[in-house]
């Protein structure tokens, strides 16, 4: 088996050219991928609002709240998971399907 020998302005011309068109069109690429992250967060940056203003807008409207509903009170919290009777380490629904730890 006889390796032939390398053409190496042959190799050179093929990377170059293909590298003539890939950087131009990876650095598009980017701009575009890029630019609307970076203006949004230039945005955010710039549109950040005052703490106290926020604080003085929520106050006013916990105080419309009040003044539009002032007989309504809100729900207590309930926990969304019911406490086992005393005595029990395992709930109805696991005894069931039986998966008992």
């Amino acid at each position: 088996m006889t390796i032939q020998p390398i053409d190496l302005s042959a190799v050179l011309s093929v990377v170059f050219g293909g590298l003539f068109v890939l950087i131009p069109t990876i650095a598009l690429t980017f701009r575009f991928a890029l630019k609307p992250v970076l203006e949004a967060i230039a945005g955010a940056r710039a549109g950040r609002p005052d703490l106290d203003q926020l604080a003085q807008r929520v106050a006013a409207l916990e105080l419309q709240m009040q003044a539009a509903k002032p007989s309504t009170q809100l729900p207590p919290r309930i926990s969304p998971v019911a406490d086992l009777p005393a005595g029990e380490s395992t709930p109805d629904w696991q005894k069931k399907i039986g998966t008992t730890t």
